[in-house]
């Protein structure tokens, strides 16, 4: 369960990813899950809240993702028991999303 509280961390470069960003905020917040939004290119990643559910949001490029989105991840704490999901966008499509249901609360 991913509880009341969400930190998502996203990075959009031509907004698509911010699109399904903000369409996630819709379902999270109908559920009364409160979404605060983080850029991850100004993000310190060593410095994020382990205690609220991390969400994770950036695009597919070139079968992979962009560098400094890899180093995001790779910077991350380790914790043990904070709900982590993840969405990842590519032009015209997206994986993760079919999930997200599964997570939240009735």
């Amino acid at each position: 369960m991913l509880g009341t509280q969400v930190n998502l961390y996203y990075y959009s470069g031509t907004g698509n990813t911010l699109l399904v960003v903000k369409e996630m905020i819709k379902i999270f917040s109908a559920r009364g899950i409160q979404v605060t939004l983080h850029k991850i290119e100004y993000t310190d990643p060593k410095k994020i809240d382990t205690e609220k559910a991390i969400g994770l949001a950036f695009p597919v490029a070139f079968q992979s993702t962009f560098p400094f989105v890899w180093n995001f991840l790779k910077a991350l704490p380790q914790t043990e028991g904070t709900p982590v999901f993840m969405i990842d966008t590519m032009m015209a499509f997206m994986r993760s999303m079919h999930a997200v249901p599964q997570f939240l609360p009735s």
